[in-house]
């Protein structure tokens, strides 16, 4: 089988870029020729330069990148594989979309999303994966430090970090010393309004940086927490479970699939009005359920970690991005 695969980046730091290359070098171990470009040279290239890339018209093309980054019809025989946060696309979005012969998603919500907004063109849900040799498991003794939270502030709110912090305030009084918070942003999502350097409360750290993987930032948790309001996927922390992290994660979009198998779920959330300015509505956690679950996996530390073990096992049986580039293939095949 030999495939074009086009995205718009390919970058680690891109949850997209991401995406394509983990599913690329899947597809690449399955035996399928994959020839990767970047989507703008389909729009930009001349029909001889463009021929030089190797792209073949008469082969299948899966685009991996968000609608909003395809401003060309799409050659014949080309599906996409994409993904949102919230329950109804932005403006637009339907449009493309509908321009390809089949689209792909990572979850059943967001399968549900897409044809409330009008896709109207076969939607496979097929779940992405995680990449565990990238990510060993690693056993932090539970012993010799401070019990450790991560939590991400990546993306501004979408991600759930102010929900720890008043969870976090909640379960840990700051008379109690032995447990510590670490917040990881990139330096371009940072709050303009919020002073990292000027909290007061000296058991919370924070990482600002671009990292091209989380592996460093994870080696120093005994949890992550992530009350997300909303993802297409959510690979963060689910290569936090890989490397044998208990992972506090809202059961809801592309963090629901799997996550009572591999995580400690947060069932306590309500549907409220996503700030995307879509009109639809994500997952609101409640602040009193993270607080109850980060209290209970710093008392009972060894069976949290149990848990974190456990998932990580499930993470390596059942979602790799192996497991998603063998469900694709099986679309592929049925669909030539």
């Amino acid at each position: 089988m030999k495939i074009n695969w086009i995205g718009y980046r390919y970058i680690r730091e891109d949850g997209y870029g991401r995406y394509n290359i983990a599913m690329i070098r899947a597809l690449a171990r399955a035996g399928v020729e994959v020839l990767p470009m970047v989507s703008h040279l389909l729009f930009d290239a001349p029909p001889d330069v463009l021929k030089l890339t190797g792209f073949d018209p008469s082969l299948r093309s899966i685009f991996c990148q968000p609608p909003m980054t395809i401003t060309f019809k799409p050659p014949a025989h080309s599906w996409i594989l994409t993904m949102h946060e919230d329950s109804k696309l932005p403006k637009g979005w339907s449009t493309t979309i509908n321009q390809f012969e089949r689209c792909i998603v990572p979850c059943e919500q967001n399968r549900e999303a897409f044809e409330a907004s009008g896709v109207t063109i076969p939607i496979h849900v097929i779940p992405g994966g995680t990449a565990p040799d990238e990510f060993p498991v690693e056993i932090r003794p539970l012993v010799g430090h401070p019990y450790t939270f991560v939590t991400l502030g990546d993306r501004h709110i979408r991600k759930g970090w102010e929900t720890v912090w008043g969870a976090w305030y909640k379960a840990f009084p700051e008379s109690l010393d032995d447990v510590r918070l670490i917040v990881k942003f990139r330096p371009e999502m940072v709050p303009h309004w919020f002073e990292v350097d000027r909290i007061p409360d000296k058991r919370i750290t924070f990482c600002v940086d671009n990292l091209p993987d989380m592996r460093e930032v994870f080696r120093q948790a005994d949890c992550v927490v992530y009350p997300s309001k909303g993802d297409g996927w959510g690979m963060w922390w689910r290569e936090a479970v890989a490397m044998g992290k208990p992972a506090i994660v809202t059961n809801w979009s592309g963090n629901a699939v799997g996550v009572n198998d591999c995580a400690i779920p947060l069932n306590d959330y309500k549907l409220v009005e996503s700030h995307l300015n879509t009109g639809g509505k994500w997952a609101l956690p409640s602040e009193d359920e993270v607080a109850e679950k980060m209290k209970w996996c710093y008392e009972h530390r060894i069976g949290a970690q149990l848990i974190g073990l456990r998932g990580s096992y499930w993470i390596r049986q059942h979602q790799t991005w192996d497991h998603s580039a063998q469900a694709l293939i099986a679309l592929l095949e049925q669909y030539t």
